[in-house]
């Protein structure tokens, strides 16, 4: 069976200041992106987040390992990377993965980055 991928989205949650209060930013309850996958060797696995013309906006590496309920390795990667989706605006970009081990790639999943936070 092929590489999966698939996109969830998270948020920041505050953070505790040890005395009773939080502290959150204006960015935190902005929605990003997390990379999920199975069917993986167990080891290292390369994500990419590419813009449509191919240039890179993101990369990273994560291991893929047994997760009850996933076949193979399997893995979640928070990317820090903001989900610009919105309706009306088609994705401009698309997230990739390649199992170090075997060299497979992963389908590509279509994502929308690069949008102005405030």
């Amino acid at each position: 069976m092929s590489a999966r991928l698939w996109i969830s989205r998270y948020t920041v949650p505050p953070v505790d200041n040890g005395d009773g209060t939080s502290t959150s930013t204006s960015v935190d309850d902005i929605p990003r992106l997390k990379i999920n996958g199975d069917h993986y060797n167990l080891g290292q696995v390369r994500l990419y987040i590419r813009y449509n013309t191919g240039r890179l906006y993101w990369s990273g590496t994560v291991n893929a390992s047994a997760h009850s309920g996933y076949a193979g390795g399997s893995f979640g990667k928070k990317t820090g990377v903001f989900d610009c989706a919105a309706a009306g605006r088609p994705a401009n970009a698309y997230a990739q993965a390649q199992d170090v081990i075997s060299g497979r790639w992963s389908p590509r999943v279509a994502v929308r980055v690069g949008c102005a936070v405030l």
